[in-house]
């Protein structure tokens, strides 16, 4: 849920943004690919601290939050971080990809 917390409001907050920004370069006959790039350069500098620092503060983080009877999952805890910090490297993919048919009227 930790993990899953970060990922869902970081990416909600930033598909509102991107959708039409894609939408508006490509209306206005511009390349979505360097301003992707770009998007997703500002996501991971944010999304990458905060899976390592969750992944390597695994264990005081868990025990705050959770208490002592939690303290087994935290490999998993890793495992989960390692896999949001990949999975944020294509969070923008599909957002650039709906967005050249969001702008079509029919």
């Amino acid at each position: 849920g930790l993990v899953d917390v970060f990922a869902r409001f970081m990416s909600q907050a930033m598909w509102s943004v991107t959708l039409p920004f894609f939408s508006k370069i490509k209306r206005e006959g511009g390349e979505v690919g360097p301003a992707l790039a770009q998007a997703q350069a500002y996501f991971l500098g944010v999304a990458w601290p905060f899976y390592a620092v969750l992944a390597f503060s695994a264990h005081p983080v868990m025990l705050t939050l959770f208490g002592d009877q939690w303290v087994a999952s935290i490999p998993v805890l890793r495992w989960m971080t390692a896999f949001g910090a990949a999975t944020a490297t294509t969070l923008f993919a599909s957002t650039a990809l709906i967005a050249p048919s969001s702008h079509r009227v029919t």
